[in-house]
C-alpha cells in the first residue's frame, strides 16, 4: 500500500463515520476516537503479552504473528483516523519529529 492509498483510505473511513452520525460533533469524535484508540492499543498489548509468553501460563497462547500484526494495524488505523479528524497531518507529524529527533 501506498501513503496515497492510506490517505484516501483513511479520508473515506473518517467520513462513513462522519456520515453514520452527522449530528456529532468533532469534539465527541475526537473523544470516541481516543477512546477507540485506547481500546485497540489495549487489544494489541494483550495479544503482545499472550505472544510473548510473559503472563501467567492459562493467559498464554500459542505465538500467532497474524494476530499480533492484525492488532497492530488496528492501532495505526485508528490513529489516523484521529489524525484525520484533528486535521493533523500524520506523515507530516512523524517528518517534523523526526528530524527533532535526528538533532
Amino acid at each position: 500500500m501506498t501513503i496515497e492509498e492510506l490517505i484516501k483510505f483513511n479520508k473515506k473511513q473518517h467520513q462513513r463515520l462522519v456520515d453514520l452520525d452527522p449530528s456529532e460533533t468533532k469534539e465527541q469524535r475526537n473523544l470516541l476516537g481516543t477512546v477507540k484508540l485506547m481500546e485497540e492499543l489495549g487489544e494489541f498489548c494483550e495479544e503482545l503479552l499472550g505472544f510473548s509468553l510473559v503472563q501467567r501460563e492459562e493467559k498464554n497462547r500459542p505465538q500467532n504473528k497474524e494476530a499480533l500484526t492484525e492488532e497492530l494495524a488496528d492501532v495505526l488505523i485508528t490513529t489516523f483516523m484521529l489524525a484525520e479528524n484533528l486535521e493533523i497531518d500524520p506523515f507530516l507529524a512523524i517528518e517534523n519529529k523526526i528530524k527533532k529527533l535526528d538533532e
